[in-house]
């Protein structure tokens, strides 16, 4: 059962920024998906987590959002930020960035997920025209200069991070709720097939 709206939490430290994303799954009627994303929000620099999960839970109550999941980055600073948001009741899965290979559900509230795969469903929700970002989105030039300045190498193994002197954190914030809804999706097919 998919959630009407996935939330995507990816906490900055000193220098990086928390940023915020919305996104609603919408499915045309030949079964094909589409993402808006109707709400990026992208914090002060050094926002205390406490000001953030507060700012959280008002914004789920005035916006009424009943049906939300939030994914938060639960790597690094995640760990403790995740145990604020439960106490404040908030319906959160911590999400760990690898460098593995496989997403991997450890428990129905936490997942490990390769930052190539978060990063190759982002490229493929892009090329495939499935993202839908809403006019006058607060921060949409971030998010088209994060995207722009978003590097790729190889060489010791593959390198994916904000070229310098940028930042990621918008990017890494839609990536987590474009892998979300896609994830769900495909483990909701393998049940139907396997339920017939």
């Amino acid at each position: 059962m998919f959630v009407k709206y996935t939330l995507g939490l990816d906490l900055g430290q000193q220098n990086d920024y928390t940023v915020l994303t919305v996104a609603e799954p919408v499915f045309g009627t030949d079964g094909s998906l589409s993402i808006n994303v109707p709400y990026v929000y992208r914090f002060p620099l050094r926002m205390s987590y406490v000001y953030v999960v507060e700012y959280l839970e008002k914004f789920i109550k005035n916006r009424e959002l009943d049906e939300y999941v939030l994914i938060v980055d639960y790597t690094g600073v995640g760990r403790p930020v995740v145990d604020l948001l439960n106490d404040y009741d908030i319906n959160t899965i911590g999400l760990t960035i690898t460098g593995g290979h496989k997403s991997n559900w450890a428990t129905g509230r936490s997942v490990t997920v390769p930052k190539l795969e978060l990063i190759s469903r982002l490229q493929v929700a892009i090329q495939c025209s499935k993202l839908q970002l809403a006019k006058g989105i607060q921060c949409i030039d971030v998010l088209i200069k994060e995207l722009i300045n978003f590097t790729i190498t190889s060489g010791r193994g593959i390198k994916m991070e904000a070229a310098s002197g940028y930042h990621d954190d918008t990017v890494m914030s839609l990536a987590m709720v474009v892998w979300y809804i896609e994830d769900k999706l495909n483990r909701s097919k393998k049940l139907r097939v396997i339920g017939h």
